[in-house]
């Protein structure tokens, strides 16, 4: 969790796990994660190394490539392999670009 923290700081927007409370979402960009999985490396009967699924999702207000890009940046720099999507929530009025990864516990 160190190096994730450590990459959120690096792209500079606020950041929150899972959501932020009601009444305290910051301006946009902004950026929620969760750990959404776990992928143990196991053999002879024990676990080696644990690797965390991440979703780290960018919300702004419109499509915005310069955030997008600051993120992917960080990403790239610290040698993340990454799945992006994104999609309009129409509902609440912004735009979102999900990246999933794994990394290392």
């Amino acid at each position: 969790m160190d190096k994730l923290l450590q990459i959120l700081k690096e792209i500079g927007f606020d950041y929150a796990y899972s959501h932020f409370e009601k009444g305290e979402e910051p301006a946009r960009p902004y950026i929620c994660f969760m750990n959404s999985s776990s992928s143990p490396f196991s053999a002879d009967g024990r676990i080696y190394q644990d690797y965390n699924g991440v979703d780290l999702e960018l919300y702004t207000d419109r499509k915005d490539p310069e955030a997008e890009n600051k993120v992917r940046s960080v990403l790239d720099r610290h040698n993340i392999v990454y799945s992006r999507s994104e999609s309009w929530l129409p509902e609440e009025e912004r735009y979102q670009v999900w990246f999933s990864f794994e990394m290392e516990d």
